[in-house]
């Protein structure tokens, strides 16, 4: 790949200097005096194309004359008349034409022509194969093989690379018709069926639309009546509020009383916890009438623990007076030794009343 851009740079440098007098402004500037130059013809068909090339590239016209041997290329200024203008006799033919077209195109269009003319010819199962193919030759080989529908194998790298071309089998060849046939075959239905989903979406779109809108109207209406029944709540709580009776300032109990109806809290000092829900029974002190949570419900944590130690010390006082009076059901214990003995005797008495009639019963069954 390196010699071959090598010798097609060093052929490019050696055109480019022979046709570079023409360039000129005027005919006599040029080294040889003439206004046309004439490349010799021992130049192959390669060297011919990349002197077309360099001439096109200075702006001069170029012309390939003659046939076979004595075909050569002829470069003038653009603007001039041509020399040498073949006559009739002298017109190359038909095919030397087509040869003089094949020699005034570029080296890539070249190669692109003859390996389509190539990949186009190949029959089913066969390859052609490049040897060490350039980067721009296997870009005009992939993008023909694509057009072509043929397949591509590369196998080794660097200076033993081959780039193969390949055309399917027959059955390969076969199904690719049938696939085509059917995928042909497949697209009116395929269309059918996208366009009865296409409507069917909108229907499902539309009634989720409508689903929604009622949805959100239905919510406007409960936030509505919510708000009603805030406003309305508001207004029974101002004018049970205006009823209330005002407690006078200076009676502190007296407001104490009026604050924890308002508000159903604990009337312990600093403490704010809600007492609505409990009953008279466990928050209401019997001492004070008073209502308080559970945390100072009893009389010693909220200040009544003089009143109820009192209250205690009474109840007792008079269960130890029931229990010393007559007819209580319990020992008095001042009766003394005697006393006690007369009630054990009249016990065991009683105890032998009842065996005995026990005992009468037992008889009686026999």
């Amino acid at each position: 790949r390196d010699d071959k851009a090598e010798r097609e740079e060093q052929l490019r440098r050696r055109f480019e200097h022979q046709l570079r007098p023409l360039t000129a402004s005027n005919s006599g500037s040029a080294g040889s005096g003439k206004s046309h130059i004439e490349l010799p013809k021992t130049l192959n068909p390669y060297e011919r194309a990349i002197a077309h090339e360099v001439a096109k590239t200075l702006g001069l016209k170029h012309e390939s004359r003659g046939e076979g041997s004595d075909r050569r290329l002829v470069v003038w200024r653009d603007g001039e008349i041509p020399p040498e203008t073949p006559s009739r006799e002298q017109r190359p033919s038909a095919q030397a034409a087509v040869e003089r077209k094949d020699e005034e195109e570029t080296v890539m269009d070249a190669f692109e022509r003859r390996a389509k003319t190539l990949m186009s010819s190949l029959g089913p199962g066969k390859a052609a194969e490049w040897k060490n193919p350039t980067e721009e030759e296997i870009a005009v080989l992939q993008r023909l093989a694509s057009d072509l529908q043929l397949q591509i194998v590369q196998e080794e790298s660097g200076k033993k690379r081959r780039f193969q071309v390949q055309a399917p089998g027959e059955a390969e060849t076969s199904k690719v018709e049938a696939e085509k046939v059917k995928d042909t075959a497949a697209k009116p239905a395929a269309s059918a069926a996208s366009a009865a989903a296409s409507s069917m979406l909108a229907g499902l779109h539309a009634e989720r639309l409508q689903r929604q809108q009622a949805q959100a109207a239905e919510r406007t209406k409960e936030l509505q009546k919510a708000q009603n029944e805030i406003k309305q709540a508001k207004k029974a709580a101002k004018k049970e509020k205006a009823k209330a009776p005002t407690a006078d300032d200076d009676d502190l109990d007296a407001l104490l009383m009026e604050f924890s109806t308002q508000e159903r809290t604990c009337n312990f000092a600093g403490c704010k916890e809600k007492i609505n829900t409990l009953m008279d029974a466990i928050s209401k002190c019997r001492y004070c009438n008073s209502r308080f949570c559970l945390k100072h419900a009893q009389a010693e944590v909220h200040g009544c623990g003089e009143q109820a130690h009192r209250a205690e010390q009474k109840k007792w006082k008079e269960t130890q007076t029931a229990a010393t009076s007559r007819g209580s059901g319990l020992v008095n214990k001042s009766a003394g030794k005697d006393g006690r003995g007369a009630l054990v005797n009249k016990l065991q008495e009683k105890v032998k009343e009842q065996e005995a009639g026990r005992t009468a019963k037992k008889k009686d069954k026999k």
